[in-house]
């Protein structure tokens, strides 16, 4: 079986039920090697964020078939054949400042023949599956990962080969209560094209087909979607609905939902600074009564984020 891993920090506050994504929880934290929280940019709650790592399997002979895009053109995003979780494991995601401490103790402690042995994931998880976090978000070499596929857990799964740990905004196969609209766009084969979106964390929407919505986000157009997004919010308040009003999954912002299907139509090739440009020309666009329905995190991040973003670059799902 070979193995493929994910990882994501993406964190869901208790007070004002925002996620958080990592640019947003880098931005949070303080310059204190002492301090494991970092805090919400939009309530300013203090609290820790993990870091969550995903290792699945795929077959060996499995391989991802070609799917055309809503706009007839084949695109570069195939979903593989449906991949086996095996395990799934969260550990408290560290400030660099923090982790640079709790490492020297370590080096200090055992010496430096310590990163090179398997004892490093076995004794020290939480250290070891930053580093990892660390290295592959900035995307430097290391060994850390083939130490993995030797440790205790590695062999009670009975994984082999070599694995890569690949740092994400969003898993796709986690369902935050509702499927995200990259999720329903990733497996729209499955839905009828006259199908009406409904309960895209955002909003529960009532109008407008998926194949419609997600073409115009392909074409540049955020205008629509947000348009859209928004009115069916306005529909749902007014229907009183429990669901949308209770569910933690309605409370994923707008920005977040266009910028994660963007990030699973293009890859690489997303340009995270054009969108937030034309994502904020399409609000500056919107008539009062809808951009009074704007809550904070349906608008791009903090600037203290996004420049962390620039420094650190954009991920993917």
């Amino acid at each position: 079986r070979a193995p493929c891993g994910h990882a994501d920090t993406r964190r869901q506050t208790h007070h004002c039920h925002c996620l958080l994504f990592d640019e947003q929880i880098m931005a949070g934290w303080k310059a204190d090697d002492s301090d494991f929280n970092t805090s919400c940019e939009y309530c300013e709650e203090r609290l820790v964020a993990f870091l969550t790592i995903t290792v699945c399997t795929l077959s060996e002979t499995s391989s991802p078939t070609g799917v055309s895009s809503d706009l007839g053109s084949p695109t570069s995003v195939t979903p593989p054949a449906q991949p086996t979780k095996v395990l799934s494991m969260s550990h408290p995601y560290l400030s660099p400042f923090l982790l640079r401490k709790e490492m020297e103790t370590l080096l200090s402690n055992n010496g430096e023949a310590i990163m090179w042995k398997v004892d490093f994931v076995n004794q020290h998880p939480i250290l070891y599956w930053n580093l990892v976090w660390c290295f592959e978000r900035l995307g430097l070499r290391t060994h850390l990962s083939s130490l993995f596929m030797n440790s205790s857990l590695a062999q009670s799964h009975a994984l082999g080969g070599n694995i890569v740990i690949r740092p994400v905004w969003h898993q796709e196969h986690f369902n935050d209560g509702s499927p995200a609209l990259y999720q329903r766009w990733l497996h729209r084969g499955a839905l009828s094209q006259d199908l009406a979106l409904e309960s895209i964390h955002t909003s529960s929407m009532s109008s407008g087909s998926l194949q419609s919505l997600t073409a115009r986000i392909q074409c540049g157009d955020y205008y629509t979607p947000l348009s859209s997004m928004l009115k069916d919010r306005v529909s749902a308040r007014r229907t009183n609905s429990a669901q949308s009003t209770k569910d933690p999954s309605s409370f994923r912002g707008i920005y977040w939902e266009l910028l994660c299907f963007l990030a699973m139509v293009q890859g690489p090739r997303l340009d995270s600074v054009k969108f937030d440009k034309d994502f904020a020309r399409a609000v500056s666009r919107l008539a009062r009564d809808l951009s009074s329905e704007l809550r904070k995190d349906d608008i791009a991040p903090c600037n203290s984020a996004l420049n962390f973003r620039k420094a650190f670059g954009a991920l993917g799902i």
